[in-house]
């Protein structure tokens, strides 16, 4: 396609005074996230298409979506499996919360009384710090505690999630392993198939197609409206990056927390059962209509407690990717052209920073994303075990999966005060880092390749 079909000649623009040497040219959006579809996006992105060749335009973003769509697909189980392990709940077996088991659906009243119970205070004074308390495993076993539980039937009794016997026959044991058990299970499982590692990949598409679109137009408008430098020059190449830096970060915000409900219900179709008679959503119409109609509305929507980590994790991101030149180029000294191999590795040691510092964040997120309050009182049946408990906010999710996750069973030590080693025993950041290592092993290979790429170029000067 001839770029001068696509753009407006600019030839007749004087140059600005602060910019003489600058020419707009065909490159995309370079501040913008990287995403998993592809390293380039349609040259029409972010530009001002000519309206006789509205067609031409049509086609490139019909191409796109078809490459994206396609590497959605390859890369949508992988998706799948670190969802379920990030949102699944496996406690240290001293410390776990359980929950009751009961042979009928509870009403939203025996529901609310559920939550006063395990809401109520107890000795360890530690959960105080963010919430009251809920009563641990160990609790259940006392006869006072017992006769005060919620009786559903005559036959009432508590589940563990370590309990095979009493685990609902469209559940998943717990995932011990990485992201590849995590799809072998879900294969394996009667209830889900093969078919369950697609799940939410049309809205996983939908959503990366909007935040392409939506993202860059809100960067350039942000842009234009402060009179700032255009969004297609790179910051490296900026010498105040301040502003310029403000309205990336904003665009992505804006964009991140107004697609919000999309990655809401990506994560809950990933995470629900989808064995019948427990099937929640029947897709995302469905479930953003039932989000409207359970959760208050818009207004429960937007501002609910996915708000924060929402904006966090739409800050951090950007910032961490968008930085990373600059801290190579003016910090470390190193450019691709001189030194291709040390700037692979820093540009290695700077993803893998962000994915410590963004996983967490990300893990807390699908975990508040996954809990449902129907109006009629049923359960959100999901595939994967989750905290019987909800999570009252950001701060109190971090903590309880680092009280209640942080360290696997089988790796307690003993202690000589059994009641201090029960308290300690969960202490960690294990929980929070559910499918690192699959995240480490993309970063090396992406570097891998810009780094032979840079050497290539060298050779072939």
């Amino acid at each position: 396609m001839d770029p001068s079909d696509l753009y407006v000649s600019r030839s007749t623009i004087k140059p600005h005074p602060l910019r003489p040497y600058y020419t707009p040219g065909l490159v995309p959006n370079y501040t913008s996230i990287t995403t998993n579809a592809s390293s380039s996006t349609p040259s029409s992105l972010g530009s001002e298409a000519v309206g006789s060749n509205a067609h031409q335009t049509l086609k490139e973003y019909a191409r796109f979506a078809g490459l994206k769509f396609m590497t959605t697909a390859v890369l949508g189980p992988f998706e799948t499996g670190k969802t379920l392990l990030q949102v699944q709940y496996l406690p240290h077996e001293d410390i776990e919360v359980v929950a009751p088991l009961a042979t009928v659906v509870p009403n939203p009243v025996a529901e609310s009384r559920q939550n006063d119970f395990y809401s109520s205070s107890e000795e360890d004074e530690d959960d105080s710090f963010f919430t009251p308390n809920v009563h641990l495993r160990k609790a259940n076993h006392n006869g006072s505690n017992r006769s005060k539980l919620p009786r559903y039937n005559s036959s009432y009794t508590v589940r563990s999630v370590y309990d095979d016997t009493a685990r609902p026959a469209h559940q998943l044991a717990p995932i011990q392993g990485g992201i590849l058990d995590a799809m072998r299970a879900l294969i394996n499982n009667p209830s889900e198939g093969w078919r369950a590692l697609f799940k939410g990949q049309y809205t996983g598409w939908l959503h990366g197609m909007l935040l392409l679109i939506l993202q860059p137009a809100i960067e350039g408008s942000l842009n234009d409206l402060f009179d700032l430098y255009d969004d297609t020059i790179p910051l490296i190449h900026l010498e105040r990056i301040g502003p310029n830096l403000a309205t990336l970060l904003g665009s992505h915000i804006l964009v991140g927390v107004f697609l919000s409900p999309l990655e809401i219900a990506r994560t809950r179709l990933i995470v629900q059962s989808s064995a019948p008679g427990v099937k929640t959503y029947n897709g995302l119409l469905h479930c953003l209509s039932s989000m409207l109609q359970n959760e208050g509305g818009l207004r429960g929507v937007y501002l609910s407690q996915n708000l924060i980590p929402t904006i966090l994790y739409h800050l951090i991101t950007p910032l961490v990717s968008s930085t990373a030149p600059l801290i190579i180029d003016r910090l470390f000294h190193v450019t691709a052209s001189d030194a291709p191999i040390v700037y692979g590795l820093a540009e290695l040691a700077l993803s893998t920073l962000e994915v410590l510092i963004t996983l967490p964040i990300e893990t807390i997120r699908k975990r508040i994303q996954c809990q449902v309050r129907f109006k009629d009182g049923r359960p959100f049946n999901t595939c994967v075990a989750t905290r019987p408990v909800h999570y009252t906010g950001f701060l109190d999710a971090m903590y309880k999966v680092m009280k209640e996750e942080g360290s696997s069973a089988s790796g307690r030590k003993p202690a000589k005060d059994e009641e201090s080693a029960k308290k300690a025993a969960g202490w960690g950041l294990q929980g929070l880092y559910k499918g690192f290592s699959i995240q480490c092993a993309s970063n090396v290979l992406s570097s891998l390749g810009h780094t032979l790429n840079g050497i290539e170029d060298d050779l072939t000067k």
